[in-house]
């Protein structure tokens, strides 16, 4: 099956991956599904997305998968369209015979919320994950992650968590100065004593 050049997915897509990508009035319209799909997921379910990783990609997920001390958190901006199951998602993915680099085929596993839509596919928006595992078997990448949904799920409780932010923020500074003003003035304090006993001494002499 020939690979199509461009299709109405990589058009939306593109804006969310690169501000400079054209055309930019797509970007309206992927804002709008994004959007949609956000309110569509409903209740969790297990999913499995396919695709393709570059070299680049493939050895910064393999620094992830083996550092211990790394942030294993990973974004997958705008959408993705998944299958109800692992052997979907392998007969998915196609040969990349006109790739101009290097790729590699790759099979995600996770459980998240996902809107259901055209028969046998699932779809997921913004969806944030740690990995979990990584592991090569007969030329497919398996990567697995676990759902780590953001905390704020609207604007306003985005909004609520920076003014709650600011406000500890401004707390931890006024508290901080205090205690600076604090220390300044038993410094002063104890110079002073200091300077009396020496004024005291000198006298006696």
């Amino acid at each position: 099956m020939p690979i199509p050049k461009i299709g109405f997915g990589d058009l939306t897509k593109n804006p969310l991956a690169a501000k400079e990508t054209e055309p930019k009035q797509w970007a309206s319209v992927a804002s709008l599904v994004g959007c949609a799909l956000d309110v569509a997921e409903s209740a969790e379910t297990d999913v499995w997305f396919s695709g393709y990783l570059g070299d680049e990609d493939l050895e910064a997920l393999k620094v992830v998968a083996l550092e211990e001390t790394t942030n294993k958190n990973i974004l997958f901006p705008g959408w993705m369209a998944g299958w109800k199951s692992e052997d979907e998602a392998v007969k998915g993915i196609w040969d990349g015979e006109s790739a101009k680099n290097k790729i590699h085929k790759v099979v995600i596993s996770t459980k998240t919320k996902c809107a259901s839509a055209v028969v046998c596919r699932l779809f997921a928006q913004r969806f944030n994950s740690k990995l979990k595992s990584l592991e090569e078997k007969e030329g497919i990448w398996y990567l697995t992650v676990e759902d780590d949904s953001w905390e704020h799920k609207t604007l306003a409780a985005w909004e609520e968590y920076k003014k709650k932010a600011a406000e500890e923020a401004a707390a931890a500074a006024a508290a901080a100065a205090a205690t600076a003003a604090e220390g300044a003035v038993d410094m002063a304090a104890e110079k002073a004593e200091e300077g009396a006993e020496m004024a005291m001494e000198a006298a006696a002499e």
